[in-house]
Formats: C-alpha cells, structure tokens, sequence
C-alpha cells in the first residue's frame, strides 16, 4: 500500500468502502461499495502486510476481502460478497469460514 495509496484513501475509507481487492505481484485493484475500481500500484502481498487485520482477510492467493462486506458462504468454498461478487477460498482459509 505505501505512500501512494496512504495519500488518495485514509484507513477509514478502507474499512466503510472497499469491498475486496484483486491483484498480483505488482498492482492490485480495490473494488468498492459505490462501484468504483482503484488501481493501486504495489502488490497484493504489500498491501495485505498493511491493512488492518481486524477487517481485512487474504482468501486466496489474489484476493483480500473485508470482512465488514461478507455476506454467505457456498458448499464449493465459495463466498459471497454484499455486491454479488463470488470469491474463491482456500483450503488452508476455508477452515475460518466454518
């Protein structure tokens, strides 16, 4: 996340509007409440090191969910997010989600 993030979207912003981020191992891109994409020029890996952990959640290996937005978990470790999105868990996650 960094400076470059730190400076267009403070923490609260984070917690209240964004749904999930996607990336890899150089950008990412923050999906948010009011439909809007952010793309944010650091890794997945970076970003996850900085979020808060008490809302944010790393379900696979390219994406982080807020948890604030979780709605229901499928039998196929599947989650739903409160936008419709569907998300993918791991294994090693999926045992959280139980």
């Amino acid at each position: 996340m960094g400076k470059q993030v730190a400076h267009r979207v403070d923490q609260e912003d984070f917690e209240r509007w964004i749904i999930f981020f996607t990336g890899n191992s150089k950008c990412c891109f923050a999906f948010t409440s009011n439909h809007r994409i952010m793309k944010i020029n650091c890794s997945l890996d970076i970003l996850d090191s900085e979020l808060p952990k008490d809302c944010f959640l790393r379900i696979n290996y390219y994406t982080i969910i807020n948890t604030r937005f979780f709605v229901d978990k499928n039998v196929k470790r599947e989650i739903v997010m409160k936008d419709g999105s569907v998300h993918k868990v791991s294994r090693q996650k999926w045992k959280g989600f139980k």
